[in-house]
């Protein structure tokens, strides 16, 4: 008899993404994706808007193209899907949620939530791994807000450089880091810059000049309505301040000043 190739769905921000299994060690490759992603899980009934389908083949070349992926090993394969997943729910929340490349950690008892925005290798990830154990998880990758400023969670697996030429996709729960309550909201906005031996310092950010600063860190800005008053609205709420470091470990002090020393 035929064995059916292992299936796995993915829940980012409603859009329920179907993924299929397939070449050398395709179930185990389903099981570690499974663990990965065991905060992303829809329910059991739950019907794909969109599917996805993994190749790994030892020797085979690199390749994504749009709903097929192909690898060479497991390593490649998970980075290549979580890239996919990602995309394919950023896409369809377009128009409907305000979406920030970025961090967030949040009081695991109120919801109130940092949104550390910045471009990659400021140590959106680094910082998710470090102080996700005092405050809760929210995404390393993308935070999405409604209409009404409310944050939607995206506990994905977090993207570790860990020296290798592929990132490695660990799952929250392997990390121990803490859940997220079920409404969040944003606390504060900062605007990270990281650099090498720099002290600690922090700067409000005027509404202009965060408005303007913050749309570059956004996805599909152009197709809300009223995309800048969005982003307005975010910042008066929650205000925004760039924080400049040099250890993502000093970002404790900055967290504990915005959602309280007490996790």
């Amino acid at each position: 008899m035929e064995r059916t190739p292992p299936r796995l769905s993915i829940d980012v921000f409603g859009t329920v993404v179907g993924i299929g299994f397939e070449g050398k060690d395709a179930s185990r490759l389903a099981g570690e994706t499974r663990r990965a992603w065991s905060r992303c899980l829809p329910p059991a009934n739950a019907e794909p808007d969109k599917q996805i389908d993994v190749h790994v083949e030892p020797g085979s070349a690199v390749v994504r193209i749009e709903e097929e992926i192909y690898a060479p090993d497991a390593e490649t394969a998970l980075e290549l899907l979580t890239q996919s997943v990602t995309i394919a729910g950023l896409t369809r929340a377009a128009g409907r949620l305000l979406m920030l490349h970025a961090c967030g950690l949040s009081d695991p008892t109120t919801g109130r939530t940092a949104v550390l925005v910045g471009p990659s290798g400021m140590g959106k990830s680094t910082a998710c791994q470090l102080h996700g154990r005092r405050w809760a998880y929210v995404t390393d990758e993308c935070v999405a807000l409604d209409q009404d400023g409310v944050l939607t969670r995206y506990p994905k697996p977090l993207s570790l450089d860990r020296g290798a030429s592929v990132k490695a996709q660990v799952g929250p729960d392997d990390l121990g880091l803490a859940h997220a309550p079920e409404r969040l909201e944003p606390a504060a906005v900062l605007l990270l810059d990281r650099r090498e031996g720099a002290a600690l310092t922090s700067r409000e950010v005027p509404l202009t000049e965060a408005v303007a600063r913050l749309a570059e860190h956004t996805s599909y800005l152009a197709a809300l309505p009223e995309p800048l008053q969005r982003l307005a609205g975010l910042v008066r709420r929650a205000g925004c301040t760039e924080v400049t470091y040099g250890s993502t470990q000093e970002l404790a002090a900055v967290l504990g000043a915005v959602l309280g020393e007490e996790a």
